[in-house]
């Protein structure tokens, strides 16, 4: 029996986006989590708090007209 809910919390990515000061994406970027495992561990925690220690690569160009990161939790492609 396959059921494929059982890890679908596993697959989820962080979406960050750096909006410049005129409302366009000046830098974005994709990063994996780590967010749980199948649902029928039972030694598996239910919440898992690691922070994310990532680097994101902006144009020194762009940077000094960052205005706000938006961040977002994303289901990732089967």
């Amino acid at each position: 029996m396959q059921n494929h809910l059982w890890i679908e919390a596993c697959r989820k990515k962080l979406v960050v986006t750096f909006v410049d000061d005129e409302g366009h994406i000046a830098a974005s970027a994709d990063l994996v989590l780590e967010t749980a495992c199948a649902t029928w561990d039972p030694t598996c925690p239910s919440r898992i708090d690691k922070p994310i220690n990532q680097v994101v690569p902006v144009s020194r160009y762009a940077r000094p007209y960052i205005d706000h990161i938006d961040a977002v939790v994303v289901d990732r492609p089967k």
